[in-house]
């Protein structure tokens, strides 16, 4: 294990960061560098140690985990008390031999089978390096061991499986694909859950009917106009419902649809009848 983790300079202007509050950034900077990180960025770690280590109570420390899960820029496994942090490996890959040895032990050490499932592949996908599964534990000797380890996890995460199927309709997760291919960006799986989840909370929380939503986001998606446009904005469906400093007390999306509004204005509805959220603004609000 190293007794230091690099941070890239380009951390704190990343497009994810900067829409952070100070506590969810010193958090994940947190995940990514204390004591139990390692080379593979998946790692095991108790509540009790992020209490101690970060000063957070356990509230905070579920409510920050949660967070993080939700936007998929983690993945966390309160069974086996892993974390494993999914952009690690694009800031700490190396094909260096040694690093590349370590990455795999630390992958035999890894007790939930879908993080080591996708470990493996996005090394391979993206690197074009094959680990070698064949000195994986959990896909061998200790395969039964495994089985047995997360029978009542994989039965729980079977049951969320099917329940997320259930609540997140299908308009959902058809939208959040446009927005990343629009972004020229094929999601992964949690990505694309993530996504799905936050246009289903703008429905269920914020209370826009899926037809406003889809709506809205579509014409963003075809807004091509000179200088500020909507289509160079909407590059993650994950970060719709957030606010930002300038912009009031509107969500992204809501700013998004009240210059929908602007452009396209329901001809049924006078201007006075409308909610403040939908009157008309002399310019967008939002501008990353």
């Amino acid at each position: 294990m190293a007794i230091y983790r690099n941070v890239h300079i380009s951390f704190w202007q990343d497009e994810d960061m900067i829409e952070l509050t100070p506590e969810q950034k010193y958090f994940y900077l947190y995940l990514m560098t204390n004591s139990k990180t390692n080379q593979a960025g998946c790692y095991k770690i108790s509540h009790k140690v992020m209490q101690f280590e970060t000063g957070y109570n356990n509230d905070t420390v579920s409510k920050l985990l949660k967070h993080f899960v939700g936007i998929g820029k983690i993945g966390y496994c309160e069974g086996t008390q892993e974390v494993i942090i999914y952009n690690w490996l694009k800031y700490n890959w190396s094909s260096s031999p040694k690093v590349i040895s370590c990455i795999e032990n630390n992958i035999q050490d890894i007790d939930n089978a879908e993080f080591a499932e996708w470990l493996i592949d996005s090394i391979e996908r993206q690197y074009g390096y094959s680990i070698d599964t064949v000195s994986i534990p959990y896909r061998n000797k200790n395969k039964n061991k495994q089985k047995n380890k997360q029978a009542n996890n994989n039965e729980i995460n079977s049951d969320i499986n099917e329940v997320n199927a259930d609540i997140i309709p299908t308009w959902c997760i058809s939208l959040a694909e446009q927005i990343y291919l629009n972004a020229s960006k094929t999601p992964k799986k949690h990505e694309l859950e993530a996504g799905a989840k936050v246009l289903h909370d703008i429905e269920r929380l914020d209370g826009y009917k899926p037809d406003e939503i889809q709506k809205a986001i579509e014409w963003g998606l075809r807004d091509k106009r000179n200088g500020f446009n909507w289509s160079s904005q909407l590059k993650s469906p994950a970060r719709l419902r957030n606010k930002r400093n300038g912009a009031g007390d509107l969500t992204k999306f809501e700013n998004l649809r009240a210059d929908y509004l602007t452009k396209n204005p329901p001809e049924a509805v006078p201007s006075y009848l409308r909610s403040s959220n939908e009157k008309r603004m002399s310019k967008p609000m939002w501008e990353e």
